[in-house]
This record gives structure tokens, C-alpha cells and sequence, in this order.
């Protein structure tokens, strides 16, 4: 599998939790315990994950998917450092966001 493919697999998986149980994913990501209404923000935006990864998947858009992990990975790197959440995956969320900037970068270079 490409690392498109295999990256937007696991974002869609990773969405799919956030809808199913995501006052738990905040627990494990930032150790704080949300809101109901946050809860229901969550999970809307677990279910824009879901559509953006099936895009990805349909249409190929690995420069979408690598400017969102970057994005992804700089806001975590931001939230673990500044605003001192953290959760037992938090960091390991940002390397795992580092590697698809890497993966999918070699993607696009190779492309040219």
C-alpha cells in the first residue's frame, strides 16, 4: 500500500473512534474530561475525518493529506508544549503525524 492509502486509512479508523467514544480519545490525548457539548463537537469533527480520509482515498489527494498532518502535527506539538495537556498518546500521536509528513512528502516529490 502507498502511504496515502495506508495514512488516510488509519485517520478514518482514528475518526471513526473519536465519533464512537470521544470523550475517552480526549482522556488518552489531553487527560481532561469534556464537556457534553464538546463531546458533540468531537464527534462532528471525527465524522469530517471519516469524509476527508475517504476522499483522500478516492481521489488521491496526497498533498490534502500531507498539509493536514502537518497541520495536525504542529498543533499537537503546540498543545503538548504551550498548553501543557497531554495525554498518554498525545506524543506519540505527533510522531506518528511526523512520519506521514515524511512518507507523504517523498510521495510528492517522487510524483514530479
Amino acid at each position: 500500500m502507498r502511504s496515502l492509502q495506508v495514512i488516510a486509512v488509519a485517520e478514518a479508523v482514528f475518526g471513526a473512534l473519536v465519533v464512537v467514544i470521544p470523550a475517552q480519545i480526549a482522556m488518552l490525548f489531553l487527560g481532561v474530561d469534556l464537556p457534553v457539548t464538546l463531546i458533540l463537537a468531537a464527534r462532528v469533527a471525527g465524522a469530517g475525518l471519516i469524509l476527508f480520509a475517504l476522499a483522500c482515498l478516492r481521489y488521491g489527494l496526497v498533498r490534502s493529506l500531507l498539509t493536514y498532518s502537518a497541520g495536525a502535527l504542529l498543533a499537537l506539538v503546540l498543545i503538548g508544549v504551550f498548553v501543557g495537556q497531554s495525554g498518554i498518546l498525545l506524543w506519540p500521536a505527533a510522531v506518528a503525524h511526523l512520519i506521514a509528513v515524511i512518507a507523504l512528502t517523498r510521495e510528492v516529490r517522487a510524483a514530479r
